[in-house]
């Protein structure tokens, strides 16, 4: 898989330059009600992602140039997965057209990588015998919200480093 650089409000970030992490979790609006035996009853009316990406290297991030806080698209550099029994899965329409989605089929506990076609967010894979199951990898690209990132600096080490937790909108 050939990664694309994170470009976080317009400003490019290559990963030659600086090794980045990404982490996501999901935000959602949703409380367990117990019924009378206990039972719990999940509701949800919401549900967005959040993400953490952080950085560092021998200069500082270009971040700054950034109107923080405000809504900013970071187009992201973790792989996102929809797991499908068959081989075509709806995929979010807020994702990277700068890469392509991949598909690879579940075939005896390994995975086979397969071509995938998508139309409009309709992802269909070439079916592979065997398969008992279909993972559909893209990258996410949102609109997010952050107040802005913490850049500290290392004068030890003179390494530069930065985290930006943003949440989408």
């Amino acid at each position: 898989m050939n990664t694309p650089p994170l470009i976080i409000g317009g400003a490019e970030f290559p990963l030659e330059i600086f090794p980045i992490s990404q982490t996501y979790s999901q935000i959602a609006g949703s409380s367990l009600l117990r019924m009378m035996d206990g039972t719990g009853l999940p509701q949800t009316s919401w549900r967005k992602l959040s993400t953490s990406i952080s950085g560092s290297g021998w200069a500082p991030a270009a971040l700054a140039g950034i109107a923080w806080p405000t809504t900013v698209e970071i187009s992201c550099i973790e792989p996102r997965s929809i797991h499908s029994a068959s081989n075509v899965a709806t995929i979010p329409a807020a994702r990277r057209s700068d890469w392509a989605v991949v598909c690879r089929a579940v075939v005896a506990g390994r995975l086979v990588e397969t071509p995938v076609v998508v139309v409009t967010n309709t992802a269909t894979a070439t079916a592979v015998s065997g398969a008992t199951s279909y993972q559909f990898h893209y990258m996410p690209k949102a609109t997010f919200y952050s107040k802005g990132p913490t850049e500290p600096l290392d004068l030890q080490t003179g390494t530069y480093s930065w985290q930006l937790d943003a949440e989408e909108v």
